[in-house]
């Protein structure tokens, strides 16, 4: 996924809602701190998480579910799958929303560009080679 922004704080991600629990992952713009991996998850209140620096380009983003734990990966740009961050959704539903997501706080709009979207019941290689 990409992010074209126009200001700081524009973003774009995954979003995940299971009724109680909200969750973001996406990338942010910083202005002149680059574009970083950002995660927020709200229930009720949001506690937000910064990442790497992810540069100008496309970023792969990955979200694993194990029962009520939501895990973000993100891929490298050496293509190495990375860990980002977990989120326990206490009394999570068996299905949950999930979609995308663009923001752009201050500025007159941001674009999300998404790709390669895919879903499957078959869990992840250990990313731990």
């Amino acid at each position: 996924m990409e992010v074209a922004s126009r200001d700081k704080f524009d973003a774009a991600g995954l979003f995940i809602d299971t009724g109680k629990h909200r969750m973001k992952f996406g990338v942010e713009d910083y202005g002149a701190g680059g574009k970083k991996l950002v995660s927020v998850h709200s229930a009720p209140y949001s506690d937000e998480a910064n990442g790497i620096d992810v540069g100008a380009g496309s970023v792969r983003l990955f979200v694993t579910r194990n029962e009520n734990v939501f895990s973000c990966y993100f891929r490298t740009r050496d293509g190495r799958t990375a860990f980002h961050r977990a989120f326990y959704a206490e009394g999570c539903p068996d299905l949950v929303r999930m979609g995308f997501c663009v923001q752009a706080p201050f500025s007159e709009g941001a674009q999300g560009r998404f790709a390669e979207i895919a879903f499957s019941d078959t869990g992840m290689e250990h990313s731990r080679g």
